[in-house]
């Protein structure tokens, strides 16, 4: 069902062979990226990026469909997708359930996109995407320390209530506006770790990502941080090419994470949110009243077993949100949506695992988009994290490398043979 292990000689992953790519390429990746944190209102600035991008990104042949690697994966897509299109005939109110269905299909072209340009460029992508979400997360990073501060014009815009305890700045929820630093703050970590040595940029960059993450003041934030700087250490630590440079790496952020660390404690003291910080890790009030509707939700699945429809929800429903990626998709689009979703992230981690576990040439990219991705799912239970754009940017990207090596793999397989012809 899915691709062999990818077996590389040594003076393959030395010196891989990426193609160049063309500079209006790499325009529209960062012009999509770098405006990706702008989400406060649809469309976002991004999503017109998309718009403009996508037509001249085909016009020049660099929209192509990949050759299928994964049955399962594609198996996967193809039970979540037919049954949003199956579960919109249920929806009570048809035009918000073809709104979000649009989204959502808009989202699987993006994805589709990345995985192609991914497929194609490799590294040379990665490093666009790179830049670009480094910009995206200083530009929406520093505007939310700012308004938390009160140092620009209508800070309580980028403020989560009119309290002004919580930032969310660029975006709509200070719950996706943390995890979205998180991302960024990952690839600066495995970027480190792979350059062997860290810049007082890349410091400064780091230190705006913690303090917007913590100024969220979101759990859910807090856990993806977690999970994914644990996990894209342990994963870079598990292959040897990386274990040394890891182990010094870590050497050289400790001092880092401890000024860091100090940093966030004389701010939150400074400006009396110490005890709403403990208090954010206690049980909140607004707990019950999610476990109660996700109990009513698991209720309704019986009933409507195709689904009550994209985004029907909060019609006639439930008074809140569902607040889970994976009950959200049984409950709108059905049981064999929801199995199709749980056999693409199934397949997605086989593949990943296998380009890590075979140190293929651009793991570490692997490792990144597999870090995100984990911290995103560990919201995933407690947040509708459905519609996330760097959810399905990292796990394109990562489909899309995978991809991209095997490729190169069996591009230098055959050459000695095409040599010798």
């Amino acid at each position: 069902m899915t691709a062999g292990p990818i077996q590389l000689a040594p003076e393959v992953l030395d010196a891989p062979l990426e193609r160049e790519m063309p500079l209006h390429v790499s325009v529209c990746v960062f012009a999509m990226i770098a405006t990706s944190s702008v989400v406060m209102f649809e469309p976002a600035p991004c999503d017109l990026a998309f718009v403009l991008s996508w037509p001249l990104l085909l016009l020049t042949g660099h929209v192509t469909l990949v050759r299928p690697f994964n049955r399962l994966l594609y198996l996967g897509l193809g039970l979540f997708f037919v049954f949003n299109v199956i579960s919109l005939t249920m929806a009570t109110e048809f035009f918000v359930g073809l709104r979000y269905f649009a989204i959502t299909a808009y989202l699987i072209a993006y994805a589709a996109l990345f995985v192609s340009l991914a497929a194609r460029y490799g590294s040379r992508l990665m490093e666009v995407v790179y830049i670009g979400m480094q910009v995206a997360s200083v530009i929406t990073g520093g505007i939310g320390i700012l308004a938390r501060f009160r140092l620009i014009p209508n800070w309580e815009m980028f403020m989560l209530t009119e309290v002004g305890l919580r930032v969310r700045s660029t975006f709509k929820d200070a719950n996706v506006f943390g995890p979205f630093l998180v991302a960024a703050m990952v690839l600066i970590i495995v970027k480190v770790i792979v350059d062997r040595k860290i810049k007082l940029w890349q410091v400064a960059c780091l230190a705006i990502q913690a303090s917007g993450i913590l100024l969220s003041f979101s759990r859910g934030a807090f856990l993806a941080a977690l999970v994914s700087v644990v996990a894209a250490i342990g994963l870079c630590y598990w292959m040897p090419r990386y274990r040394q440079a890891t182990r010094r790496v870590l050497w050289q952020l400790m001092p880092v994470f401890l000024l860091v660390f100090a940093g966030m404690v004389v701010l939150l003291v400074s400006t009396d949110l110490m005890d709403f910080f403990l208090q954010r890790f206690t049980y909140q009030s607004y707990d019950d009243i999610r476990f109660l509707n996700q109990q009513d939700i698991l209720h309704t699945v019986t009933r409507k077993p195709l689904g009550i429809g994209p985004g029907q929800w909060n019609f006639d429903w439930y008074l809140h949100d569902v607040h889970s990626l994976f009950l959200r998709t049984w409950v709108e689009h059905g049981l064999p949506a929801l199995i199709g979703l749980i056999c693409l992230f199934v397949a997605w981690f086989g593949d990943a695992w296998k380009s890590i576990r075979t140190s293929s040439p651009n793991a570490h990219y692997v490792v990144a988009c597999c870090a995100i991705v984990l911290g995103v799912l560990s919201n995933s239970f407690s947040i509708d994290t459905v519609h996330w754009r760097h959810f399905v940017l990292f796990a394109a990207l990562g489909t899309g490398i995978v991809i991209h090596d095997i490729q190169l793999a069996k591009s230098k397989n055959d050459s000695p043979q095409q040599t010798a012809g």
